[in-house]
C-alpha cells in the first residue's frame, strides 16, 4: 500500500542519499473574460464596535444556526437573536481568547473552537465549554497560515486533528474524566517515524481517507495501522504552506521557497515546479501561499516571489503540466487587477477571487470570469474581508475586517445588508477594496 511504498522509498533514499527532482516546461491556457456586473450587498452587523464586527471564521451547524468567530469572541445567530461568548481576562469568562481562528462542528454536534492560542470544545446540549489546558501556550498556531489552510479537521474515525506550532495533536472522546484523550505527535531526531518538524502549517484528509501533514520541513503522512508518522522524502522537503488533492488523487504541495510539488502517492514520483526566468509561462514564484481546486478539477495557485513583493493567480492543469497567469490589468481577456488576495471555491464549483480592485467569480464550466461590483458607497473604505462560508441553503456569507457580514444569494444574485439599511443608504457603485480570507469547513 501507499504507507509501505513510502517506507520503502525512504529506506532507499537513506541508503542512496538521492532525491528525485524533475523540472518541466510550462504552457498557457486561455480563458475568456465576461462583462462586469453591478450588484447589491447585504450587510450584517454583529454588534457595536469594530472588534465584534471583525469576522475571521464562519460556520453553520446541523441545526442551521450560524457561528461567527470574531476579534471579540464567538457569536451565535439563530436567525432571530445573537448570543455572545466573550473573553473577560478579569472574570470567569467561558471563552478563553478574544480572537477566534478556527471553527468546526463534529459528528456529535459539538463546536470546536480555536480561541486565541487555546483549543476549546462547546457542548451545545449543555451549553458548556471544555478547555484543553494541556495545549495552553502562546504559540499554538500561526495566524498567517491558518487563514489559508485547514489545520482543524475530523477524520472518518471521529478523531479531531489539530496542526500547530508545537506538533500534531489527535483528540479522541472517551467516557472517563477527562472526557478527551490527547495524543501528541512531535519531531524526534532519534525516531524516523516522528514528524519531520514540529511546526505544522496545513492538513489534508484526502479522498482515500489518508491524513497528509504539511510541516516546516516537508510532507508527512499519518499511518493509522502503525499509529506513526511516515516522512515522504519525495513529497518535497521544503517548508509546506498549502495542500490540495487533484481530481486524479495526486497531492499538490505548495512551499515557502521551493515552488510547487506535484506528488503521486501511488508511484512515489514527485514533480517539482520552479520559476524559470527565460520561460514566460512558468510558475509565478517560489512561494505558494494558497492552492485550491474548482468544480472542473482545475488547480488554482496564489503564488509569488520569495520576498513577498508580488503574488499572482495561476491556473494549473496537473495532467498537461500547464500553468496560466491571470493578472494583466491591460489585457481584457485576462483577470482584471494584478493583486490577488484570496481564493474560495463554492459548492457549485465556482472560484471566487479577491483582488486589490474587487471581487471576481470564475465559472469553470463556461470558462469565463465575471467581475462583481457593488452599489453601496459605505463599502468603498472598508478594510474588507477575512472569510467565506456557504451554508446549506446555498447562501454565501462573507466576513469582513471591521463591518460585520455580507450575504450573497445565488437565487437573486444580490448581496444584501444586515441589519437592513434604508434605501437612501444604498446608492452609487464602487469596488470591494481589500482581502477576503478563507475558512473551509471540514
Amino acid at each position: 500500500n501507499v504507507y509501505n511504498l513510502i517506507l520503502r522509498d525512504n529506506l532507499l533514499a537513506i541508503s542512496n542519499k538521492k532525491l528525485l527532482l524533475v523540472v518541466i516546461g510550462f504552457f498557457s491556457v486561455y480563458f475568456p473574460f465576461a462583462q462586469t456586473h453591478s450588484i447589491h450587498f447585504d450587510h450584517f452587523l454583529l454588534g457595536d464596535g469594530v472588534h465584534v464586527n471583525t469576522v475571521y471564521e464562519i460556520l453553520q451547524d446541523r441545526q442551521g444556526f450560524m457561528w461567527f468567530g470574531t476579534l471579540d469572541g464567538l457569536v451565535l445567530y439563530d436567525g432571530y437573536h445573537f448570543k455572545y461568548y466573550r473573553y473577560d481576562p478579569e472574570g470567569e469568562s467561558r471563552i478563553k481568547g478574544t480572537r477566534i481562528n478556527g471553527l468546526l462542528e463534529d459528528r456529535s454536534g459539538n463546536i470546536w473552537i480555536i480561541a486565541g492560542q487555546r483549543l476549546q470544545v462547546l457542548d451545545q446540549k449543555l451549553d458548556s465549554f471544555y478547555t484543553f489546558t494541556d495545549l495552553d501556550g502562546d504559540s499554538l498556531i500561526f495566524y498567517s497560515y491558518a487563514k489559508y489552510n485547514e489545520i482543524l479537521l475530523q477524520d472518518s474515525s471521529d478523531h479531531i486533528w489539530l496542526g500547530s506550532r508545537r506538533g500534531l495533536f489527535r483528540i479522541q472522546e472517551r467516557q472517563n474524566d477527562p472526557p478527551y484523550e490527547v495524543k501528541y505527535y512531535r519531531h524526534d531526531p532519534e525516531n524516523i517515524f516522528s514528524l519531520s518538524n514540529d511546526t505544522v502549517h496545513a492538513l489534508l484528509y484526502d479522498s482515500q481517507q489518508r491524513l497528509w501533514i504539511g510541516t516546516q520541513h516537508g510532507l508527512n503522512l499519518y499511518d493509522p495501522e502503525g499509529d506513526r508518522i511516515i516522512r515522504s522524502n519525495r513529497g518535497c522537503a521544503a517548508p509546506v504552506t498549502s495542500l490540495c488533492e487533484t481530481s486524479s488523487g495526486k497531492i499538490c504541495v505548495g512551499t515557502r521557497d521551493a515552488g510547487l510539488c506535484l506528488y503521486d502517492p501511488e508511484t512515489q514520483i514527485s514533480t517539482h515546479f520552479l520559476p524559470q526566468s527565460n520561460e514566460a509561462h512558468s510558475i509565478a514564484g517560489e512561494w505558494v501561499q494558497q492552492i485550491t481546486r474548482d468544480g472542473k478539477g482545475n488547480i488554482w495557485l496564489f503564488a509569488g516571489t520569495a520576498d513577498g513583493k508580488q503574488f499572482l493567480l495561476q491556473q494549473f492543469d496537473p495532467e498537461r503540466r500547464q500553468f496560466t497567469s491571470h493578472l494583466d490589468p491591460i489585457d481584457p481577456k485576462g483577470l482584471y487587477g494584478n493583486t490577488i488576495l484570496h481564493l474560495f471555491v463554492d459548492r457549485t464549483g465556482f472560484l471566487w477571487i479577491v483582488t486589490g480592485l474587487g471581487l471576481i467569480r470564475f465559472d469553470p464550466y463556461q470558462e469565463y470570469f465575471v467581475e462583481l461590483r457593488q452599489r453601496d458607497p459605505s463599502l468603498n473604505d472598508w478594510g474588507f474581508s477575512y472569510t467565506f462560508y456557504e451554508d446549506q441553503s446555498g447562501v454565501l456569507w462573507i466576513g469582513t475586517r471591521t463591518q460585520g457580514l455580507l450575504k450573497y444569494a445565488y437565487s437573486t444574485q444580490k448581496f444584501r445588508f444586515y441589519p437592513e439599511r434604508s434605501d437612501e443608504d444604498k446608492s452609487i457603485s464602487g469596488f470591494l477594496p481589500n482581502p477576503i480570507y478563507l475558512y473551509r469547513q471540514s
